[in-house]
């Protein structure tokens, strides 16, 4: 009988884009997948690929007392449906209340922790409650992996993990087969371009600010984009605001796209501008691989793909000023500078965050669990 694992995220969306890969990896391997999320329009492309899906309430606009017991009782109920062999979990709200609940029941769990968000910007009430929920619900759970290493060192230093819990893997990784070395020419108009949730928190409104200022000063010489979803809640960019882009030149938005490589290809430069601490982020991983010169906040995670000079530029959290500096560095390489920046840029994804690797640990540890 094939072993059942249960897969669960806040999103269905989010486990298609950066966990098909395990899955199918899991799938070859004999085992099971049930995903446990929200049902939108991935949920259907998952079932698609052999998975057994079941729909999960998530409230994802912050902490909700009445609406997260909902949420536990809904796991608790498909848990003991399932009986899952063990259960790996993905986004804060995941982790915490799956491991809650499977420590209980005593069902193996491995979760990972890919960064701490928003509630860590600074150290408050909400802080303090999520550093105790995660304290109580991680201590039984088998494993405990890590994107960075700052967000490991956190945890063993406040005694939220053993040192036995404990793993670092770089991001979620990149199949470097099909994100494949895809330099473009260095040449006007220079390409700019976020990649990620409609996020507040994400920087894109300080991009948004920096592209007005530099289109002002560079005009047609430089152009900005957003490739992304929409997201729910108080941090999220409305449709409305995203709508009122269309009439500004300054920095246009894509849409949506399962074929992030196939855009991200054709420009020089990924922006990720963001305010709170990343796992280490999946789009400026991907854009790596395909040779992209980066620039990114000197922040958690980020750190851990962009080194300043060699294949791109760090800029300062929440500053518009140091992100205007950090373009306009771009503006003084030569094609040839360029390319050698988009060089290091694959040479450190194939180095640090093949993707075989990350799952080859995963295995490791589920093929451990008696």
């Amino acid at each position: 009988m094939m072993k059942k694992i249960i897969i669960t995220a806040n999103s269905s969306w989010y486990i298609y884009n950066f966990r098909l890969s395990t899955i199918r990896y899991l799938q070859e391997r004999n085992y099971k997948i049930i995903v446990l999320a929200p049902q939108d329009e991935y949920s259907s492309k998952l079932k698609k690929y052999g998975c057994t899906f079941s729909n999960l309430y998530v409230h994802t606009g912050g902490v909700s007392p009445l609406r997260d017991s909902f949420t536990v009782m809904s796991y608790l109920y498909f848990f003991l449906i399932y009986s899952p062999f063990c259960v790996l979990t993905f986004t804060p709200k995941a982790t915490i209340y799956t491991s809650l609940i499977t420590r209980l029941i005593k069902t193996p769990t491995i979760v990972n922790i890919s960064g701490l968000g928003r509630s860590f910007n600074s150290d408050n009430f909400l802080t303090k409650i999520v550093t105790t929920l995660y304290k109580i619900s991680l201590k039984d759970v088998v494993a405990c992996f890590f994107q960075n290493n700052e967000d490991k060192s956190f945890f063993l230093e406040n005694e939220l993990i053993s040192i036995n819990q404990a793993y670092k893997i770089s991001g979620s990784g990149v199949d470097l087969k099909k994100f494949r070395f895809s330099p473009v020419d260095f040449e006007k108009p220079l390409r700019f371009l976020f990649c990620g949730r409609l996020l507040k928190s994400k920087g894109v409104l300080v991009l948004k600010a920096a592209a007005e200022i530099l289109k002002r000063e560079f005009g047609e010489d430089l152009q900005f984009d957003v490739l992304g979803i929409y997201s729910s809640g108080d941090d999220a960019i409305s449709k409305e605001e995203v709508a009122s882009w269309d009439k500004d030149v300054n920095l246009r938005y894509l849409g949506v796209s399962d074929s992030v490589k196939d855009i991200v290809k054709d420009y020089h430069f990924v922006v990720l501008p963001t305010l709170y601490r990343e796992g280490v982020p999946r789009s400026l991983i991907e854009a790596s691989a395909l040779g992209k010169v980066l620039i990114a906040t000197n922040n958690v995670g980020c750190t851990d793909v962009v080194k300043e000079s060699i294949n791109g530029y760090l800029c300062e959290k929440n500053s518009i000023d140091s992100l205007v500096d950090a373009i306009k560095k771009t503006l003084d390489l030569s094609p040839n500078s360029y390319l050698e920046m988009a060089k290091e840029s694959r040479l450190l994804a194939e180095s640090k965050f093949d993707e075989q690797e990350i799952l080859k640990m995963y295995y490791s540890v589920i093929e451990s669990i008696v």
